[in-house]
């Protein structure tokens, strides 16, 4: 309602970064929201499909092999997998697990070319150089 689009989530180790946003994905979805949750590594792609299998959602893990039709609404992907495959057209929200790495400059780039929303969730989001988070964030939100 504000016009913020892009906003961080800061919370500490082990307080439940996928709990919540796996519970705003459920929440985006059942408004009819595509959603794509995007992670830096393979382990932590099964770690989110595993939260959001819990909830009862259905992912589609983007594999570079695969290809999503836009009947998908709910899609996780490795920042890797973004750079070498179609963008999903049909998502409007995107989260970002580990928001502070600088491997999601990619991803970010495509979200504010789109007009995406976005959240990215992180216990240390430390804005550099590299990473840029202060370039892309409006907003940040610490979880208390």
């Amino acid at each position: 309602a504000r016009g913020t689009k892009r906003v961080c989530l800061r919370s500490e180790v082990g307080s439940g970064k996928t709990v919540i946003f796996s519970d705003l994905a459920y929440s985006a979805i059942n408004k009819g929201t595509a959603t794509m949750v995007v992670c830096n590594r393979q382990k932590l792609v099964r770690q989110s499909e595993k939260t959001l299998v819990k909830y009862g959602l259905k992912p589609y893990i983007l594999m570079q092999t695969s290809t999503p039709s836009a009947s998908e609404k709910l899609i996780i992907a490795s920042s890797d997998t973004l750079r070498h495959r179609p963008w999903p057209e049909w998502v409007k929200m995107v989260i970002i697990d580990e928001c502070h790495l600088a491997s999601f400059t990619y991803v970010l780039d495509q979200c504010v070319k789109r007009g995406l929303y976005v959240l990215g969730v992180s216990a240390t989001p430390i804005p550099n150089k590299s990473n840029k988070l202060h370039e892309y964030y409006q907003k940040m939100i610490k979880r208390i």
